[in-house]
């Protein structure tokens, strides 16, 4: 099966240049940031049924990250206890996990996988926390959502990156910005036990966008656009065989 893999596209669809890699892929993977807010939400969504029909992608995949309100507030309804002060934007349109499915065949993933001819593939949309933005915990919290991950997962679709003392993929380097490392330990751990094959993430425009290992897991930051918010980066492809019985 072969995928192709971004993230942080914040409401912009890939330019036309970059749409080539998508004529011989069979699923599109995001992580995170996918929407801005509540804009651009019939523009990404026109994108998604695009790819579809014009390209012949089969599946899209993606888990959201800080920037997706929309979908953060629509987690939260069906989350009375992690709603409360949680719920920062009521005027936001919600957009929910049915209607992208049904209508755009968009399948969204918190905390949760699904499997594509035996490739399981978890999505995780937290990040360490900053400010007031969506889908962000604690270290400590982010622990234990990532215990939930199961160890026979292949992909790990995770909106934040990893950190690690010399892993560059969560390193701000931006000419207005103090460098800096954003990336989650809790993360890292999680990685060291579980053992994918390959682990996806974005949030951090400007990491490193060359493999990274971490105890035999390939490491990407896939993020498309960079810390000006223009596309920067290729959309990254591999191909990955089911399993074999």
């Amino acid at each position: 099966m072969k995928f192709a893999v971004t993230s942080d596209l914040h409401g912009s669809p890939l330019l036309e240049k970059d749409m080539g890699v998508l004529h011989d892929v069979d699923t599109l993977l995001i992580a995170g940031d996918v929407f801005e807010m509540n804009r651009k939400i019939k523009k990404m969504t026109n994108f998604f049924d695009r790819i579809q029909s014009e390209y012949g992608v089969k599946n899209i995949i993606m888990t959201p990250g800080n920037h997706d309100h929309n979908i953060f507030e629509a987690y939260l309804e069906d989350r009375e206890d992690e709603a409360g002060t949680s719920r920062r934007y009521p005027y936001i349109p919600r957009i929910y996990k049915a209607d992208l499915l049904e209508n755009h065949n968009v399948r969204l993933l918190i905390d949760e996988d699904v499997e594509l001819d035996g490739i399981k593939i978890w999505g995780s949309p937290w990040s360490p926390s900053f400010y007031n933005w969506a889908f962000m915990k604690s270290e400590g919290e982010l622990s234990n959502r990532y215990d939930l991950i199961p160890k026979d997962v292949d992909i790990l679709l995770s909106h934040t990156p990893p950190w690690k003392k010399d892993c560059p993929i969560d390193q701000i380097d931006w000419p207005d910005w103090e460098p800096r490392k954003c990336g989650s330990v809790a993360l890292t751990q999680a990685i060291e036990r579980i053992k994918p094959k390959y682990m996806f993430c974005g949030h951090i425009h400007s990491g490193s966008h060359k493999e990274f290992d971490i105890d035999g897991t390939k490491c990407y930051n896939v993020s498309y656009l960079g810390e000006d918010y223009e596309p920067h980066y290729p959309v990254f492809t591999f191909e990955l065989n089911k399993h074999k019985e």
